[in-house]
C-alpha cells in the first residue's frame, strides 16, 4: 500500500510541476503588468511545491503504519 501511495504522489507531482513550469514560461514570454504577481505566484509554487512532496514522503515513510 506504501508504495501504491508513493507512486501515485510522485505521478502527481510530476505532472503539476510539468504544468507549473509550462504556465510559468508562458507567463514570462507574454509578460504584462497583470500578469506579474501571478508570475511570482509561480516561481514561489515551484519552490515550494517539490519541498511539500519531500515533506509528504518523509511522513509516508516514517509514519505511513506498517511496514
Amino acid at each position: 500500500m506504501k508504495k501504491k501511495l508513493k507512486r501515485i504522489l510522485a505521478l502527481i507531482g510530476i505532472l503539476l510541476l510539468v504544468a507549473m513550469y509550462l504556465i510559468t514560461l508562458v507567463l514570462a514570454v507574454f509578460h504584462t503588468e497583470e500578469n506579474q504577481n501571478i508570475f511570482y505566484g509561480f516561481i514561489m509554487l515551484d519552490i515550494a511545491v517539490p519541498i511539500m512532496l519531500w515533506i509528504l514522503n518523509f511522513f509516508i515513510q516514517h509514519f505511513g503504519g506498517s511496514k
